[in-house]
């Protein structure tokens, strides 16, 4: 079986570890990422935050940075890894949304202001809930990311998968034309889901941590 994880290095590299020992693993990185000065990007926080969304583990320099200002502040993780990365350098009190879509954001329990930290290009979902809510939100840009032009060789690699990991619709935005129909893309969430669903008919959702997908591919190859 051929496996291709999209993430950037070295973000794929536990899946690989863990992967290697039973599958064939390659690495296409779809996208690239422009971080900004964590300190820069605190500086432009103009409320003081009841509760700070982090959005991707990519932002959680900056993060630290805002909670460092504001260290009473209710920390919200988007997804196990970014909560895992936010644990890993000193916030022990982090509250876990399992999607940034509706149904993750919605079962939060959000003190306003909300500031959410994040991509350039954000997804709505929360200032819309914000808004609904009656709460002021507000969001940082902690980083852009950008797609990467594909090597005819990555190319090659991607047509030939059995399975393609994808972590964001940006990431499947650049891999999805060379994927073929066969292949079955595990994506970490449903928002990821419900942009490959419109395009590619064989999507598995595996929301958690390393050990979650890797359990998923073990599933696949029982089957």
């Amino acid at each position: 079986m051929n496996v291709v994880v999209t993430r950037e290095p070295p973000r794929n590299d536990d899946l690989r570890t863990v992967l290697s020992l039973a599958v064939n693993v390659d690495e296409v990185p779809a996208t690239e990422t422009r971080r900004f000065d964590p300190d820069v990007v605190a500086a432009t926080c103009d409320i003081i935050p009841g509760t700070l969304v982090v959005t991707s583990s990519r932002a959680v320099d900056a993060a630290l940075a805002v909670a460092g200002k504001y260290p009473t502040v209710n920390v919200v993780a988007v997804g196990d890894v970014t909560a895992e990365r936010l644990r890993e350098a000193g916030l022990t009190t982090v509250t876990v949304a399992d999607d940034e879509g509706v149904r993750g954001l919605d079962a939060l329990d959000l003190r306003s202001p909300v500031v959410s930290v994040g991509a350039m290009d954000t997804r709505p979902e929360l200032a819309i809930l914000c808004r609904d809510r009656g709460l002021r939100y507000e969001h940082l840009v902690a980083y852009d990311t950008l797609p990467r032009q594909l090597t005819g060789e990555e190319r090659a690699v991607l047509s030939r998968a059995d399975v393609v990991i994808v972590a964001a619709p940006s990431a499947w935005a650049v891999v999805g034309p060379f994927v073929r129909p066969e292949a079955t893309v595990i994506v970490r969430g449903e928002t990821t889901a419900n942009a490959v669903r419109q395009q590619h008919a064989t999507v598995v959702v595996a929301r958690g941590d390393t050990a979650t997908v890797a359990a998923t591919l073990s599933a696949l190859f029982r089957d």
